[in-house]
C-alpha cells in the first residue's frame, strides 16, 4: 500500500493538463478546504476530486491494470479492503 500515491497520479495530472490546455485556473491540493480536493477551481467555486481504479473499487480494472503497485495475490484480503473503501466513500456522499 506505501506504493500507492495519494497525490499527482497519473490520471490527476491528465485532467489538469486537460484544463490547463483550456486555459482554467486551478488549485492543487487546497489544504484550506476539508478533505484535501485534488482540484479547485475557485472562480467557479467547485471542486474536482479524481478518483482510481483502486480507490473506486472496480478489482477487476486494478487487478488487470499493468503498472499497478504492489503485489495484487492476497485478493481476499485486497477485496475487503476495497470493498471498506467505496463503503467509507459511499457514506460520505
Amino acid at each position: 500500500m506505501a506504493a500507492i500515491k495519494a497525490k499527482n497520479t497519473r490520471p490527476e495530472i491528465i485532467v489538469r493538463k486537460g484544463f490547463h490546455h483550456r486555459d482554467f485556473r486551478y488549485r492543487v491540493h487546497d489544504r484550506a478546504l476539508p478533505r484535501t480536493p485534488d482540484i479547485v477551481l475557485k472562480r467557479y467555486r467547485a471542486i474536482i476530486d479524481v478518483r482510481s481504479c483502486f480507490s473506486t473499487g472496480m478489482i477487476a480494472a486494478y487487478s488487470s491494470c499493468r503498472k499497478r503497485a504492489g503485489n495484487f495475490g492476497r485478493r481476499r484480503s485486497w477485496r475487503i479492503l476495497i470493498e471498506a473503501i467505496a463503503a467509507s466513500l459511499n457514506s460520505v456522499t
